[in-house]
């Protein structure tokens, strides 16, 4: 018995539900893929600053100047003597110290991989997004006098994400379907 398009199903095909046109599903789709475009970006803006921090060799900039006379309480140093010095952020604070920037990494990429992979009901993919963009940004804000304002935009991306989420709940086309 030939399908829809006529063309005979064998044993060995794989089934393909196609949804009609005016159904949910396309619709629901739809919004997921607008939403994972600002949470993909999210992402790869948390995995550019956290190369970033990780590879720039000139995070930390100071001067070292060796005393060459001190006289009454005065040290003078010899223009030869003054050494510009630079270090990058785990040579000062050691490998430890990229775990705290590994966080907004993670919150990203589990709100991409819970876009990609949401097959649940309509609301709890909203308060997973929204709840990881609150997050973030708590994360900015507590880190804020120090990295935490390097994934701001990232930040930002995540909450837009999570917007787009949230209006395919209150789409007045998808509540009459």
């Amino acid at each position: 018995m030939p399908d829809r398009i006529g063309i005979k199903p064998s044993s060995q095909a794989v089934p393909c539900i196609v949804p009609e046109r005016g159904s949910m599903k396309i619709r629901y789709n739809v919004y997921n893929r607008v939403a994972l475009a600002p949470a993909a970006i999210a992402h790869l803006l948390a995995w550019a600053v956290f190369c970033w921090v990780l590879l720039w060799p000139h995070w930390y900039q100071g001067v070292s100047a060796t005393p060459t006379s001190v006289d009454s309480g005065e040290v003078t140093a010899l223009r030869r003597d003054v050494v510009l010095v630079s270090a990058s952020f785990t040579e000062v604070n050691g490998w430890w110290a990229l775990i705290p920037m590994f966080i907004p990494v993670l919150l990203t990429g589990l709100s991409l991989m819970a876009m990609l992979t949401w097959k649940g009901g309509r609301g709890g993919i909203t308060l997973i997004a929204s709840g990881l963009a609150v997050a973030l940004l708590g994360f900015c804000g507590l880190a804020y006098l120090s990295f935490g304002v390097l994934y701001f935009p990232s930040a930002l991306a995540l909450i837009i994400a999570a917007i787009v989420v949230g209006l395919r709940r209150r789409s007045p086309r998808a509540s009459a379907a």
